[in-house]
Formats: structure tokens, sequence, C-alpha cells
């Protein structure tokens, strides 16, 4: 609980959440006595999903008028493959994408530079100890004289080798800089180049990298931690993600997915779809919604969905990604059968009768592997009582004839028919 404002704005630094919740002198109090979940929140499945979270309840409480209402939507949502306790926040100096923030100076006039996407693109990178820099740098004369430095009397420093060799850590890089006597920097060696407006091409690789790889900053940012390297804060790769990547990522998805959907045309189509949340249980904050082509096997359709969308029910969020989908596919190509998992909201919205799509004609086929895993599920459920727990030895057999059932038969009539011969099958065995 927070107390008072000023407790609450020592305690919030370092989450911009918690600071705007502490400026408005907020209250989070834990219930006693929290609400019932109701029923129609959730569906049959993902009540039966064993992987939920326990949430515990709170009530926010606001304290004092305010001239506007708060918009708590605005505050920023941090998901669960976000979280890293182990980090601290005491970045190095990030390197600046500011392009006036980029001053060279003398000593930096032949760091080598990157002048078009081939320069770094594919180059080797390594690995290298600063002990190992500084035997290196024993053996180097830099190609300097004498100190050309100004000091503070107007004179010129004419200070001569050899000069003192210094390592310091900017970003992933490390700089070699020689100094004389004063301190004035004569020369300077830096372990990558430079791109436009003095970015460092290996900052910007990891940078990259890090999101087309699907990977999380702040866990590359802890195993750089264990390592003992440095590497860029937050805001930097922020920063690099939304000025370089994103529209980069999403102009070459459409490109291709154009593509595919050209190839499309003229052919009946077939699609497989399933939903993905960020967070297993009913807490999660986005959906995913991805759509393939039965025969190329080719991503046709990527929507996701946020909890906001749906006014906060994320048992609501699989069926939105699927009515977004569904309105662009049809209009698109000729969709003739979509295959989805047996999601009750997506049963009930390809209804042949009295769904959302029965104009279209769209048949709606079940996933049997999600069908063998329910089923595992329940055999295992009910072999945990005593008197059937012989159900567990018969576990395997029965979902491999299930799935057979499913590869062979033509209709729902020969399936049940297949499904009914189980014990003429297998009990003589």
């Amino acid at each position: 609980m927070v107390k008072d404002k000023h407790t609450s704005e020592k305690a919030s630094k370092g989450s911009a959440g918690v600071e705007e919740l502490a400026r408005l002198e907020c209250r989070i109090d834990w219930a006693v006595n929290p609400p019932p979940v109701k029923a129609s929140d959730t569906d049959d499945e993902e009540q039966d999903s064993s992987d939920e979270e326990y949430i515990p309840p709170l009530s926010l409480q606001l304290g004092g008028a305010l001239p506007n209402v708060p918009n708590f939507d605005a505050l920023p949502v941090i998901g669960l493959e976000e979280t890293v306790h182990d980090l601290t926040a005491d970045f190095e100096s990030e390197p600046s994408t500011d392009p006036d923030s980029s001053t060279a100076s003398p000593a930096d006039s032949n760091v080598p530079t990157v002048q078009k996407a081939e320069d770094i693109v594919g180059a080797k990178a390594s690995i290298v100890y600063d002990d190992c820099l500084k035997y290196l740098a024993a053996f180097v004369t830099p190609p300097v004289k004498q100190c050309t430095a100004i000091n503070v009397t107007g004179a010129t420093c004419q200070h001569h080798p050899p000069f003192l060799v210094n390592i310091k850590g900017k970003g992933t890089a490390s700089m070699l800089e020689w100094s004389c006597a004063d301190g004035h920097i004569v020369w300077r060696w830096v372990s990558q180049p430079l791109m436009k407006y003095g970015l460092q091409a290996g900052d910007f690789m990891l940078s990259t990298n890090i999101l087309l790889s699907g990977n999380n900053y702040a866990k590359i940012a802890l195993l750089f931690r264990f390592m003992n390297m440095g590497i860029f804060g937050p805001n930097y790769f922020f920063s690099i993600q939304d000025t370089y990547c994103v529209d980069s990522i999403k102009n070459y998805w459409m490109e291709k997915r154009a593509d595919v959907i050209a190839r499309l045309q003229d052919k009946d189509v077939v699609v497989l779809a399933d939903g993905r949340n960020d967070t297993p249980g009913h807490c999660a904050q986005y959906c995913s919604y991805t759509t393939m082509e039965n025969d190329t096997l080719e991503i046709i359709s990527v929507v996701t969905v946020d909890k906001r969308q749906t006014d906060r029910r994320s048992a609501m969020m699989e069926k939105e990604a699927f009515i977004l989908t569904m309105d662009q596919l049809v209009t698109e190509v000729k969709l003739v059968e979509i295959c989805t998992d047996a999601h009750s909201q997506i049963g009930a919205m390809m209804d042949p009768v009295k769904g959302r799509y029965k104009d279209h004609r769209i048949h709606h086929s079940l996933d049997m592997w999600h069908g063998a895993k329910n089923l595992a599920k329940k055999i295992a459920a009910a072999a945990q009582v005593k008197e059937l727990s012989v159900l567990i030895l018969w576990l395997k057999d029965i979902v491999n004839h299930f799935w057979w059932c499913c590869k062979t038969a033509d209709s729902y009539e020969e399936f049940l028919l297949y499904c009914e011969n189980i014990n003429s099958k297998w009990y003589p065995l």
C-alpha cells in the first residue's frame, strides 16, 4: 500500500507505470473476499487448462479529486516473457541515435565507416577480452609524433611518445585511447566500424537481430551481464527497433503476403488456423492468430489482438482474432475450408445454419492433434480413479486408434463406426 505521495514517488523509480500511479496518489488494496469469476468470461476448453496462473485480486483506489479520469489503458503492459528479475538498471551510457549527437574528434578520423549494407551484413565478429587488447596495444605505436592539443594557457601541448593506453567500453564495443601525460587523447581505436549518425555497427546489428530472431532484450542483457560484457541500454534498443525495424519488417511481410495471395486467386483454398497467447491461463494480454495455407504451408495471415480490444477479457481474444482473420480472407481468396481447434466460440461462428459465416459455405473441420491431446488428458484424469486405473495402460492404444479413425474416415458417421469397433479391434489382444 502506498501511504503518501513522497514514498510512492521514491519507490516508483525506473517504472513508468508505477510513476503514473504515484502521481495520482493511488492506493492498491488486496481484496479479502474476491468476487467470484463469471463463467461467461471463459469457455469450456480454457476452463480445463492446467496452465492457469493464480493472480491475487486487488482493488485500485484513487486518492483526491482529479481534473480528468486517468487512462489506465495507456499504462505500459509488461508480459511474463519481458520480466527479468536479476537485471539491474545501472547501464552504462547508451550510444545515441540522434544525428546531432555525433561529434567526431581528430582522433576519430581514421575509424572505419559503413557506407553500404554489404560492408556489415555477413561480416564476421568475435568476442575479445580486455587483457588481450592490452597485450596487443603494447606492441602498437600510434601514428602520432607528438600531442597537438591546446592546453588551458593557449599553448600547444608537445608531449612525445610513449603515450598511455586506456581501454573503455561503449555499448558492445571496446575503445582504445592513447593519451599524453596531460590527459589529451592523441589517438583512438574502436573495435566496431561506425554507421550514419555515429551508430556503432555491432550495437546496431545486435539490436536488430534480437528482434529478428524473436529474442528478448532483457534476457540478452542478462546474458551479457553474466558474461561481464558491455551492452547498450533498453532505450537504445527500442529506438533502433522503432526507427529501423518495425516498418521494414511490416513492409517486407506485406510484400510477401501479397505475392502468396496473388498465387491463390484461381484455386480453392484450404487453411489451417490457430491462436497463441503471450502467457498461459486467463491473464494473457495479447493473442496472435496465425493462418497457414494447407498445400504450400505458407503463412497468409497473422492477426494480433490486445485484451483491451475485448473489454479486458482474455477468453474473447481468440474469437476476435478469428473474426478479423476471416473477414479479411473471405474478401481475398476463395476459402472453402478452415481447420481449427475445438474452440466453442469459433464453432458457433462456423455453424452452417446460424453461424456468422453461414452464407460463405465454408467447411469447418477440427484439428485431430488437439482432439487426440484432449482425449489423452481425459483418459489420464479418469485413470486417477482407483477402479479405472487400468485405463492408463490403454491410453496410448486408444489415442492411436482415435488418430487412425480421424485419418481414415471420410464422414462423421464413418468416424463413429470406426470408434465403436475399438472393442473388437483391441479387446482380443
